[in-house]
């Protein structure tokens, strides 16, 4: 009497029946179908990872002997499928399994995809998880070895982290035309940190699950993450302006400009204005033309005025604003930024050679949204308008968005009735 394999619910299981009685344990080791197990307790060499999955496999059906050999040396008989569940489970609590953590990963993934998939939700929220799921794989094919969830602690984190901020030497091409990694690191602080909110996301789900319980030394990790670009590379307002007003003489830089501009102008995430069209604007009695648009990082919906300048760049374009890939546009973008050789001051970040970096090579599309925020700020606009606009649930939320190291400006005079 012995415990075999089966293929259940998406995953091989350790199965043992006797007695009367049937009980199945999970491996955690996917496979896409019971066509990829074998007749003798293996998985088919065709299963991606096939080595470390068998691994796995194997110590589990190791388990099961020791717990059928002990009940027999014991008893005298084999047990009962229900003694066999039992002693399973008290084998669990005195010892402490290695498992392949990417198994785990992918069924938090499929719940993941279940929930943003659901009305109110931004499906492309779902990429930063299947991100995460390729810096996994990569951080595999440098380490050379598989990661087990017991080797989830502090120490493992940092250097994930650090394997997140470092290039990738050896990158040639990514991993889906051929390459050896999916990404070539480098990744900037504050990508970084929210990878690290995603994964320690993960490990809750794994603690309230009961699958691994959250080491106290990740308890409060967030806050270690040092974010880089907590000092925002903006532009002001006088800048906006002047950078409207400017012809490149080139189609393609004045379109990425005149892109640039409103995002300045309203606030609106990368996404947001690439999805733009003619019914996220409505004309409200008392304030004119605004956009009115559910936000597709959130869900939520905000609400910002439109000015001259944006109703101009919105007939000029007929709402046509994902001409370039995200990645391209912010290439363009610092070009045309350079050319004007009006951001030339250099900020606090530091480029790969210690040198400070300029401040057209810190602007993005995405600092677009910091600008505006910080604009209205400093022309005192409420906060709570600033909110409506931005679609920020809270203040907390909103003041990331605001360059708090720009120059001092002396308000209290103005405190003072004469």
């Amino acid at each position: 009497m012995k415990a075999t394999l089966a293929f259940h619910d998406g995953y091989v299981k350790i199965e043992y029946q006797h007695g009367g009685s049937r009980t199945r344990k999970s491996t955690g080791v996917a496979i896409p179908s019971k066509a990829y197990l074998k007749s003798n307790n293996e998985i088919k060499s065709s299963v991606t990872d096939f080595k470390t999955k068998q691994k796995i496999i194997d110590s589990f059906l190791d388990k099961a002997k020791t717990i059928i050999t002990t009940h027999v040396n014991n008893s005298k008989a084999f047990p009962t499928g229900e003694q066999f569940k039992r002693a399973w489970d008290e084998y669990d609590k005195a010892i402490k399994e290695s498992r392949y953590l990417l198994d785990y990963y992918d069924k938090f993934y499929r719940i993941k995809e279940t929930e943003f998939s659901r009305k109110g939700f931004s499906a492309n929220s779902i990429k930063d998880y299947r991100n995460i799921r390729f810096y996994l794989e990569d951080f595999i094919t440098a380490t050379k070895k598989p990661i087990f969830l017991d080797e989830i602690n502090r120490d493992w984190m940092n250097k994930f982290v650090s394997f997140l901020e470092t290039e990738r030497k050896d990158f040639d091409k990514p991993k889906k035309h051929g390459g050896k990694y999916w990404s070539k690191g480098k990744l900037a602080g504050s990508t970084v940190k929210k990878r690290v909110a995603l994964i320690l996301g993960f490990i809750n789900w794994l603690d309230d699950e009961k699958l691994y319980p959250m080491p106290k030394g990740l308890v409060k990790y967030y806050g270690t993450i040092q974010d880089s670009e907590a000092v925002k590379a903006i532009i002001t307002k006088q800048e906006a302006n002047n950078l409207y007003r400017h012809d490149f003489k080139n189609a393609k830089l004045n379109y990425i400009k005149d892109i640039f501009i409103l995002g300045c102008f309203t606030g609106m995430r990368w996404e947001d204005i690439c999805s733009f069209n003619e019914r996220d604007v409505s004309d409200v009695e008392g304030l004119g033309l605004i956009i009115e648009k559910v936000a597709q990082k959130t869900g939520g919906v905000f609400r910002v005025p439109i000015n001259k300048i944006v109703a101009r760049i919105i007939q000029t374009y007929n709402y046509k604003f994902a001409k370039y890939s995200n990645a391209n546009f912010n290439k363009y973008l610092k070009q045309l930024l350079k050319k004007t050789g009006w951001f030339d001051d250099e900020t606090k970040f530091l480029d790969d050679k210690g040198n400070y970096k300029k401040r057209w090579q810190c602007i993005s599309i995405h600092r677009g949204r910091d600008s505006f925020c910080t604009m209205l700020v400093n022309d005192r606009v409420p906060i709570n308008e600033i909110m409506k606009y931005t679609g920020h649930a809270s203040i907390s939320s909103l003041n990331k968005y605001i360059d708090t190291n720009s120059q001092v400006k002396n308000f209290t005079n103005e405190l003072v009735i004469e």
